[in-house]
């Protein structure tokens, strides 16, 4: 499960749902929020037929009557034509959405290159086939004319439409705010985590990088998530990477001899990112110790 979020500029959150929403639970880190203090908040929705209901996606910032940015991993897995993708804008509740209008088209970041790094240029603009009305509940975010100003480690906002409390994933029907830092979490010592690996993908036959975390589950078998490899590299560019705090000071490497993808995961965008897991076969024992177990 994927989230993204520009700080200052824009929110947007990629959501999955592997229940029904549930309204009673309250959303993990934050509050239900009041669509006019937050006007510029739009759901992104998607059918992945014409016969399909459209179901909500991602999160997107009205910064024109015409124009929503939101991210262009939103529509990927499968990319769907214009037709069957829509805003809805106007209330808390996606339930009770005011005004629905459908897309003319979408503009991808030139930059984006999903097989080479998700996230990088992760931008994708919104042209509506007709203009947002301009009130209480609907209005454009303003935009962050600083565009030299280094936001991390600073507070700022996100809201969408988020995770809840419950075991399993699920959309939840109201709008949440929360105040969270951009950088957070405190340093750790791989002792206190000796099972923590770095899972590492070689892109394009050039120098392996850090993809993903993974857990040894025993000497010669590593558990990590199936979508760190949604492009489905060769086991042959996969490899871990254990025994330090640091990524550049790894004392064990080694290769994957077979990588087993959970036999019900499929990604898409409706469905999301269920039963994602996969287990990675070493092509020989790690040593345990005091970094690794």
């Amino acid at each position: 499960m994927y989230r993204v979020l520009s700080v200052s500029v824009f929110v947007v959150f990629f959501m999955s749902t592997a229940v029904s929403a549930d309204t009673s639970v309250k959303i993990v880190n934050g509050d239900n929020a009041n669509i006019e203090d937050h006007p510029w908040q739009v759901s992104v929705q998607i059918r992945t037929t014409e016969n399909d209901n459209f179901t909500h996606i991602c999160g997107g910032s009205i910064i024109d009557k015409s124009w929503v940015l939101t991210a262009a991993h939103c529509n990927i897995y499968p990319e769907l034509p214009v037709k069957n993708i829509r805003v809805a804008a106007g209330s808390s509740l996606l339930s009770q959405m005011k005004t629905i209008i459908p897309l003319k088209h979408f503009y991808r970041h030139e930059n984006y290159k999903p097989l080479i790094s998700e996230y990088n240029s992760d931008l994708m603009l919104l042209q509506l086939r007709r203009p947002l009305k301009f009130g209480s509940t609907i209005k454009k975010i303003d935009l962050d004319t600083d565009i030299g100003k280094n936001y991390t480690g600073e507070l700022c906002t996100i809201s969408g439409w988020g995770y809840t409390n419950t075991s399993v994933l699920c959309m939840a029907t109201v709008s949440t705010a929360a105040s969270v830092k951009i950088v957070n979490g405190d340093d750790a010592d791989i002792e206190d985590h000796p099972w923590m690996v770095t899972f590492q993908i070689r892109k394009g036959g050039v120098n392996y990088t850090h993809e993903c975390g993974g857990a040894i589950i025993d000497k010669s078998w590593v558990l990590t998530a199936a979508h760190c490899n949604l492009f489905e590299y060769e086991a042959k560019d996969m490899r871990i990477a254990a025994g330090s705090s640091f990524l550049s000071q790894m004392t064990e490497f080694i290769p994957v001899k077979k990588f087993h993808m959970h036999d019900k995961f499929k990604p898409t965008l409706v469905t999301g990112l269920q039963n994602d897991l996969m287990l990675l076969q070493l092509q020989k024992p790690l040593k345990f110790g005091s970094t690794i177990k």
